[in-house]
């Protein structure tokens, strides 16, 4: 079991920490038939909004299953997961004599709407299926791993508005954008070979159902939020490479590179593709010092481009290069 809380102004010198939330988190697990089968169950509450400086509060339930049975010998290994997740922000939907202002005193629903804030109360469940299974081929050992999710999410929310603001002359419109659903396939495929050399190839693929806001004119000439269906898709392939080139007693020396193709399709944005390549060193000293030094780049980053007047003209491809030096000691 455990209780975190961040507050809102709280500040970390390591790495970046969510701020402004709580969450209090349990989970066990079972062991079966001589510890080959697995079985854990685990819940997470959290909240934001600790220092109350927004209109509502999101709180997220998070239930999971999972099921993990190994094999004896020579036979895959099979995990199977189930999660429910739901979130609500506890948006109030009673406008009762909401424009009532009297004596400065409003109405959570007038809170709302001037300031804003959007409904969100969903259900999301998701069902995993994975499996791996290590096997020696021409004499070097293997391990291929196959998993495929699925998520539904159910939206619960209903449109609001549009609803005329007094002192403003922009009215509120919320639009709910519906249910929407997600797949997932991956594949891997790791390599020890006779040297002392690591290579991992992977290749991912994930689609997806889901609703966006549109503009579309009346017969009238005006402008109005229609829902429209879209069906985005992203995939990937990877292939890694790492090299230990040296194993002393208090020295150990690894050099690695990786390769990276990734392409977004998401209807109304042009289409991407990133193309990345990184190499690498990692040093460790004494078991207890490590040094590591890291090359990224990256091509195919879109970005808007702009004209003579600063009018957005579509957009640009873009190389991104990153050089990283981390240090880290173990005590």
């Amino acid at each position: 079991a455990r209780y975190r809380y961040h507050g809102g102004y709280f500040q970390s010198f390591g790495s970046s920490i969510q701020r402004d939330i709580s969450s209090f988190e349990i989970s066990d697990r079972f062991r079966f038939w001589e510890n080959r089968a697995y079985f854990s169950v685990s819940y997470q509450n959290t909240e934001n909004n600790l220092a109350k400086r927004n209109t509502n509060t999101l709180t997220t339930n998070n239930l999971g299953f999972q099921f993990a049975l190994f094999l004896p010998k020579d036979l895959p290994t099979l995990t199977m997961g189930f999660n429910t997740i739901s979130r609500d922000n506890g948006f109030s939907n009673d406008s009762t004599n909401w424009r009532d202002t009297t004596n400065g005193i409003t109405t959570k629903y007038y809170d709302q709407i001037t300031k804003n804030s959007r409904p969100e109360e969903n259900r999301t469940n998701i069902i995993s299926v994975g499996t791996s299974y290590t096997f020696f081929m021409f004499d070097v050992r293997h391990n291929a791993s196959l998993n495929f999710a699925t998520s539904v999410k159910t939206d619960k929310t209903d449109d609001i508005g549009p609803v005329v603001i007094p002192g403003s002359t922009n009215p509120y419109n919320y639009k709910a954008l519906g249910n929407s659903s997600n797949n997932a396939l991956g594949f891997s495929l790791g390599t020890e070979w006779k040297i002392p050399l690591r290579t991992s190839v992977s290749f991912a693929l994930n689609t997806g159902n889901s609703n966006s806001l549109g503009s579309d004119t009346t017969t009238a000439g005006a402008d109005t939020t229609v829902i429209r269906k879209i069906k985005p898709s992203a995939s990937s392939f990877n292939l890694t490479a790492d090299y230990m080139a040296l194993r002393e007693q208090d020295f150990r020396l690894n050099l690695y590179a990786g390769f990276g193709l990734t392409t977004f399709d998401y209807p109304g944005i042009d289409k991407m593709t990133l193309k990345s390549f990184n190499v690498g060193q990692r040093f460790n000293i004494y078991k207890r010092h490590t040094i590591m030094l890291d090359f990224n780049l990256t091509a195919g980053l879109k970005i808007p481009k702009y004209d003579a007047v600063g009018m957005q003209d579509g957009s640009k491809s873009v190389v991104n290069r990153v050089i990283t030096a981390r240090y880290e000691f173990v005590f």
